[in-house]
């Protein structure tokens, strides 16, 4: 890297790495002239100006910075933050390929005719309006303006440029949008990002002349308004996340290429009207955070590419799950953090992954009667048939019994049922969920020992019985499943405990918590991991050294504590 600091009377800087960087700090070119910028390598195309100390600034001053790299065919870059500048004006045929200025007082941007610029971002300034001179950037192909004071922009003033593809103008204070209707703009615009700003109401009939736009995000407005028709063949994502609409009328919408569609965060107490009709090869649709209560379950099936279904916090109280309500693709439906109380559930899709979350309702059973005679053949004793289910959430309810017989879900691995009222292992747990990885009960009232239903699993790593008042537990060969990695028993109530076997040499075991008042270390099993028995009347929390082989390398001292229970 190259130094260039003047003596102490002059005090700028300039540092140049090896990434083709040269950082210039503290510069005030009217005193001290613009010699700095010939020590630059040609090979270093980038220089980034901090704490610039001057007013106004004219590109001229890097006339022979660009003129050297133009002439080697370089893509000259200039950044301009930390500084005062109130203004700044690039001449004609400016040859800077990119131009940053970040963190300024900036109020004036003037830009001249027959620029190569194709990349300008300006960030953190009181800037009150879009450059009159914009339209000059025939090249422009990025454009950021963000967290100015800009309150309104006529959109005609940026339309015609040629080739710009990202527009962002997020974090500013934009209240208005300015058109005319009869005139194609963007023509070659892929991103419209106009996230966190001011915007109450749009016309998306705005968008339908930008025939090559694929994304619009509007989230964090203060939209209330949508009206027009949104039609266009290349739109793949509209985001209207963190706004206050109430209703939504996708009714004239055409996107066949749409994918995403994000209303989360909202005060919608429906579906958008016609999202069946219109949206149908969207492949994810997010509504959750809304004030939805009607069971419009039956409005899915028709999106024969949707994947992911998001309406969690909302305020459901019943929701319709069968063949006639669910896409044919689904794998993900988000129900928590609604009102069901309770949940049928005889059909899930024909995807080869499906997660359904009912995490955090008032579910207070789980019933698969009244079962629609057309989809009895996909059932068995009427029970929970899916040869797709991978992962079945059913946390933070009030079950306080679940009967499994019958169920048959050959590649479910994940069980959770944590935070319910569970007095017993649910029924025919071992004979349905045979190939279960992770099964998560804690934080219920089992109280039963009930450990040797578990040694069926083969494929068991993880159980969770954490936060029940479970008083004893039986930790021996015919109860421990072979693969087991995890057994928490934290937080029950077991007086003493015993694990003369582990099944492998990764086994962790945690009964910290509990009412442990005799133990005899001999008795464990040298195969044993780990022991956590921290909170107990006696502390025998036991642990391999990492490298350890042998017996001797394992910590044994017991401690008697001050823990009551």
């Amino acid at each position: 890297w190259i130094l260039l600091q003047p003596p102490s009377s002059s005090p700028f800087q300039l540092e140049c790495t090896r990434d083709c960087i040269c950082l210039l700090s503290n510069w005030e070119p009217r005193k001290e002239g613009t010699f700095v910028l010939d020590h630059i390598p040609e090979k270093y195309d980038f220089i980034m100006i901090q704490n610039m100390r001057a007013t106004h600034v004219n590109s001229e001053i890097f006339e022979k910075f660009e003129r050297r790299r133009l002439i080697n065919a370089s893509e000259t870059t200039i950044e301009i933050k930390k500084s005062s500048i109130r203004s700044i004006t690039f001449k004609d045929k400016s040859s800077f390929s990119s131009v940053i200025l970040r963190d300024t007082l900036l109020r004036s941007i003037v830009f001249g005719v027959d620029s190569n610029l194709r990349e300008f971002t300006v960030d953190h300034c009181p800037l009150e309006q879009l450059p009159s001179t914009l339209n000059n950037l025939k090249s422009l192909v990025h454009l950021e303006i963000t967290r100015t004071q800009i309150q309104a922009v006529n959109l005609n003033t940026l339309g015609r440029l040629p080739k710009l593809e990202f527009l962002l103008l997020s974090s500013n204070r934009i209240h208005s949008l300015y058109y005319s209707a009869d005139m194609e703009l963007f023509p070659c615009l892929l991103y419209f990002y106009m996230q966190h700003n001011q915007l109450r109401s749009i016309n998306f009939n705005l968008f339908n002349t930008m025939t090559s736009l694929t994304d619009i995000n509007l989230r964090n407005n203060s939209l209330t308004t949508v009206s027009g028709a949104l039609v266009s063949s290349s739109v793949n994502s509209v985001e209207l996340t963190n706004n206050h609409l109430i209703s939504l009328d996708c009714c004239g919408w055409r996107l066949p290429r749409l994918v995403r569609f994000d209303v989360t965060n909202n005060k919608l107490e429906s579906l958008p009207r016609c999202l069946e009709r219109t949206l149908t090869n969207a492949s994810i649709i997010r509504l959750a955070n809304n004030r939805l209560h009607l069971d419009e379950m039956e409005r899915f099936r028709t999106f024969t590419q949707l994947e992911i279904i998001d309406l969690s916090l909302n305020m459901l109280s019943s929701v319709t799950l069968s063949k006639e309500t669910l896409p044919p693709n689904l794998h993900m439906l988000n129900l928590s953090k609604n009102r069901l109380q309770s949940i049928t559930m005889p059909y899930t899709s024909n995807s080869k992954r499906v997660t359904v979350d009912v995490s955090d309702n008032c579910i207070s059973q789980f019933k698969l009667d009244d079962v629609p005679k057309e989809i009895y053949d996909l059932l068995m004793f009427r029970a929970l048939v899916s040869n797709s289910l991978s992962s079945f959430l059913l946390t933070n309810n009030q079950l306080s019994s679940l009967d499994c017989c019958g169920w048959q879900l050959p590649r479910l691995h994940r069980f959770d049922v944590a935070n319910n009222k569970l007095e017993s292992l649910p029924r025919c747990l071992e004979q349905t969920l045979t190939n279960a990885s992770m099964m998560l009960f804690a934080n219920n009232r089992l109280h039963l020992d009930e450990m040797e239903r578990f040694r069926s699993f083969t494929q068991l790593e993880v159980i969770n019985l954490s936060q029940n008042i479970l008083s004893s537990v039986t930790l021996s060969k015919e109860t421990l499943p072979p693969n087991l990695y995890m057994l928490n028993l934290a937080k029950n109530r077991l007086q003493s405990f015993a694990v003369p076997y582990s099944p492998n040499a990764e086994l962790r075991v945690d009964v910290s918590d509990n009412c442990i008042k005799s133990f005899d270390v001999k008795e464990v099993s040298k195969d044993l991991h780990q022991l956590l028995m921290f909170n107990n009347p006696i502390d025998c929390t036991l642990q391999y050294d990492v490298l350890a082989m042998f017996e001797s390398n394992r910590s044994s001292n017991c401690v008697y504590t001050t823990a009551t229970c």
